[in-house]
């Protein structure tokens, strides 16, 4: 024994591995998560059989993503995949979590593509929003009723606006 009291045996250490030089390969994508083939599969039942934008027939849904490809009708501007009209929100929240998103800018994206769809779309949409009256093509303002017969106003546009200056 030496006078520390420790034996002179060394346990051996593993020779020092060189730095690496190149960069890490990328991890590889997993696929698509339940919640997002889920959100798809609701898409490709619920999607019309027309193109919202130029009103094309869209009878299968590879003709769909085929004509996305061609026009970038209803084409989300990140991935390139279907968002249908006024529903970015839902395409963001199940696609691009990692994104800082805007409100603004999405309240305009999710409205902009409307002013130039098919007369049905914005029927469509209209008749499905709640609190929008389509007689008078505005939100009410806080203290008008619902009919937007009290103090007149509204948006410089003729959509709604959903309380946003977008």
């Amino acid at each position: 024994m030496t006078p520390t009291g420790r034996g002179t045996s060394r346990i051996p250490r593993p020779a020092p591995q060189p730095h690496r030089t190149t960069k890490p390969k990328p991890r590889r994508s997993r696929g698509p998560t339940r919640a997002q083939k889920a959100y798809y599969a609701t898409l490709q039942t619920s999607a019309p059989k027309r193109c919202e934008m130029c009103d094309t027939s869209l009878p299968t849904w590879p003709s769909r993503e085929a004509h996305i490809a061609a026009t970038q009708h209803c084409a989300c501007t990140d991935c390139g995949r279907y968002a249908p009209l006024g529903s970015i929100w839902a395409h963001h929240d199940n696609f691009h979590r990692d994104m800082n998103i805007n409100e603004h800018t999405s309240a305009w994206a999710d409205r902009a593509p409307l002013r130039e769809a098919q007369p049905w779309v914005r029927r469509a949409y209209d008749s499905n929003t709640p609190g929008y009256d389509p007689e008078m093509r505005k939100w009410p303002r806080k203290g008008e009723d619902a009919g937007g017969q009290e103090g007149g106003g509204g948006s410089s546009s003729s959509w709604g606006l959903r309380g946003c200056c977008c």
